[in-house]
């Protein structure tokens, strides 16, 4: 089957990946339609008011990533 059988709800992407950018690689998720509803969460070396199309994502971490803060943000979602 071409569908996909694994449907993430919640989508880590690091911004800055070797052959495109973090946000290049969510808007071609998005616009495959096979994670509609999917949450995505940027991490990013930037904070979050000087990351340019930081506003796309549905969430905002910075590196080095603060696990505690991971959690709570997963446990938040998960309400």
């Amino acid at each position: 089957s071409s569908d996909l059988e694994f449907r993430p709800g919640l989508i880590l992407l690091d911004i800055r990946l070797p052959d495109m950018s973090g946000y290049d690689l969510m808007e071609r998720l998005k616009a495959s339609g096979s994670f509609n509803g999917a949450r995505f969460i940027a991490l990013s070396g930037y904070r979050d008011i000087d990351a340019p199309g930081s506003v796309k994502f549905d969430h905002f971490l910075e590196k080095p990533l603060d696990t505690v803060q991971l959690e709570t943000l997963l446990q938040s979602l998960a309400n």
